[in-house]
């Protein structure tokens, strides 16, 4: 008798558990609106920034904005698991490779390069705040 409410015990919390996981998981992902301009702030920040400061204030950005989604760790981490938030995927590989090359390399990129990544990360940023 002791055996099976042991066991009966064992498989409720299990159960509990497995619940308790699908509904945190499945709780609505999504920036309030107050967060939406506290990052449309952030980004008008860059305005007079260098192309180079931008993109690494953005890649910065993206971060938080991901993980207030509730992707967490590094955004390398959070870039490989595809996020729904990110319309154009490639392009923020791409951006974010961009901006380990500003972080790490030696050589200098472009500025012509670099002004226009700046842009296409920032037209990138605003539209996942749009959405």
């Amino acid at each position: 008798m002791e055996s099976y409410i042991f066991w009966g015990t064992f498989l409720l919390v299990i159960v509990l558990w497995m619940a308790i996981l699908f509904f945190v998981k499945r709780k609505k992902k999504g920036l309030s609106g107050e967060r939406i301009e506290f990052y449309k702030k952030e980004i008008k920040k860059c305005y007079y920034s260098s192309a180079s400061e931008k993109i690494l204030r953005y890649d910065k950005i993206l971060n938080h904005i991901l993980k207030d989604f509730w992707y967490e760790w590094t955004l390398w981490e959070q870039l490989k698991k595809n996020p729904a938030v990110i319309g154009n995927i490639q392009e923020i590989w791409k951006l974010h490779k961009v901006r380990n090359q500003i972080a790490h390399e030696l050589w200098q990129l472009s500025e012509v390069k670099l002004i226009n990544d700046a842009k296409k990360f920032e037209r990138e940023l605003l539209k996942i705040l749009e959405n």
